[in-house]
């Protein structure tokens, strides 16, 4: 017989199995883009809304769906404060937040404009 020290195991037959383990892939998952509307805010020139576009977590565009347009003056303030927030290299998409700079001369549609962007950041949390 053979010294105990000596002895080799058996060989036993092994099965491999399959691994649960997720495949690593090069491609990153796709961000999910999305369309989150404000409501109306009110105010003393009329009326506006905000609709962000989200992709993943971050604000990727802000567009003013409704803004005053009653007269040429608040036609003109409207187009100040779209042009300072609105589109995909606004204050919004820079700032990713509704802390935005109040408009001069256009103080209640600033205000107004904050407050549906607000409410459209919310929905989207």
């Amino acid at each position: 017989t053979t010294p105990a020290a000596t002895r080799t195991p058996s060989a036993r037959a092994t099965t491999a199995r399959p691994t649960s383990a997720p495949r690593a892939t090069t491609a990153a998952p796709r961000a999910t883009t999305r369309r989150v509307t404000g409501p109306v805010v009110e105010n003393e020139y009329g009326n506006v809304q905000v609709q962000i576009v989200v992709s993943g977590t971050r604000i990727v565009d802000a567009v003013a769906l409704e803004l005053p347009q009653e007269t040429a003056q608040s036609d003109r303030r409207s187009e100040q404060v779209d042009g300072r927030y609105s589109g995909p290299s606004g204050q919004v998409v820079q700032r990713q937040s509704a802390e935005v700079d109040t408009v001069s001369g256009a103080t209640a549609t600033s205000e107004s404009y904050r407050r549906s962007l607000q409410a459209a950041i919310d929905r989207a949390r």
